[in-house]
Formats: C-alpha cells, structure tokens, sequence
C-alpha cells in the first residue's frame, strides 16, 4: 500500500503573514491564507499576475483545497556547483 506523504511546513516560510511554504510529495506549495486572499486576488484582478504569466516571468499553477488556495510554482532543478 502507498502511503501519502505528510505535508511539511518549512521552517523559513514563519515570517509570511499571508501563507506559508509546505511541501507536498516532494513538491514546493505556496498556501495561501484567508487573510492573504484579498491580496492574491486583487493582483490577478489589475492584470499584474496575468501579466507575469503571459510574459514567462511567473509559471505557477493554483486550485483550492481543505487547506484554501495552493499555488504550485514550476519546480526548478537542483543547481550544484560543487567547486564552490
């Protein structure tokens, strides 16, 4: 049987009074809080975010579930350079 992986807060994330990052499966989430959905929307509602989104400046997808608004942002490769 597969088990779900449990969702886990990042440490680093305390200071957003909107959110919080977790990760989901191995999958970096951005959850949105009641209180921050004001903000999140009135950016899509004046065009900034659809902006971003259409010129590739952002690439995230969103849905909403038992723990409100999730955006998933395209998750980035591992960089390494192992000189440094």
């Amino acid at each position: 049987m597969v088990q779900a992986q449990q969702d886990r807060r990042e440490a680093a994330s305390f200071r957003d009074p909107s959110g919080q990052i977790v990760i989901r499966d191995g999958a970096i989430i951005r959850e949105v809080n009641p209180s921050g959905r004001p903000i999140t929307n009135s950016s899509w509602k004046v065009g900034f975010m659809r902006h971003c989104a259409l010129n590739g400046s952002i690439s995230h997808t969103g849905n909403e579930d038992k723990n409100g608004l999730c955006l998933k942002p395209r998750q980035l490769d591992f960089i390494s350079y192992p000189y440094e």
